[in-house]
């Protein structure tokens, strides 16, 4: 269940930027389509190790969750920014493109499974897709302009999921949908 809300939330494209450039740590983006330099793939590792280590510090820290989960996309967001400033702008466009290509495949992928968890129709597949793919729409110039998004704007676009599920989902979906939602919170705080 924890699985299918971070799904959703990886669905809507927000986090699939700093998934695909900084997931792991950079590894989920394929840096041999980008063809960089010898100069610019040891800044990228250099970058790579420092912020590993930063995020290990930051892991080990007996802190709120809601505190630590925002600095470590403070985090995140300063990784993927250093790290867009090492390619250049041709570079930042192919890297923006690889990730909305992944981002359209974890949404397949992903409504499948939601389809299976709630036992969705046709129909409500559909209508998620709608929805997801007009999400995906609106942060695709952004996305291919290398911009980042943050904390705010990936909590908005699941909140705005989230209003859209009612009108959906029969009533034993929603109370599924609302279980789902509660765990998930738990475990976020």
């Amino acid at each position: 269940m924890k699985r299918l809300i971070i799904s959703l939330m990886l669905t809507l494209g927000i986090s699939s930027v700093a998934m695909a450039l900084s997931g792991h740590h950079g590894k989920h983006l394929d840096w041999d389509k980008l063809n960089l330099t010898e100069t610019q793939q040891e800044r990228i590792q250099a970058l790579r190790e420092d912020y590993r280590e930063q995020f290990q510090i930051l892991r080990k820290q007996d802190t709120d969750k809601l505190e630590k989960k925002q600095k470590m996309l403070v985090l995140r967001n300063n990784m993927i920014a250093e790290m867009q400033q090492v390619l250049t702008l041709e570079q930042r466009q192919e890297a923006s493109t690889m990730m909305l290509e992944k981002t359209e495949k974890r949404i397949n992928k992903r409504l499948s499974r939601l389809a299976s968890k709630l036992a969705l129709t046709s129909e409500q597949q559909a209508s998620i897709q709608v929805f997801l793919s007009a999400k995906l729409a609106e942060i695709k110039d952004p996305l291919l302009a290398a911009s980042i998004p943050t904390f705010y704007d990936r909590q908005r676009m699941f909140d705005q999921l989230d209003k859209a599920m009612p009108s959906i989902l029969s009533s034993d979906q929603l109370a599924q949908w609302q279980q789902i939602k509660t765990k998930r919170e738990k475990h976020n705080y």
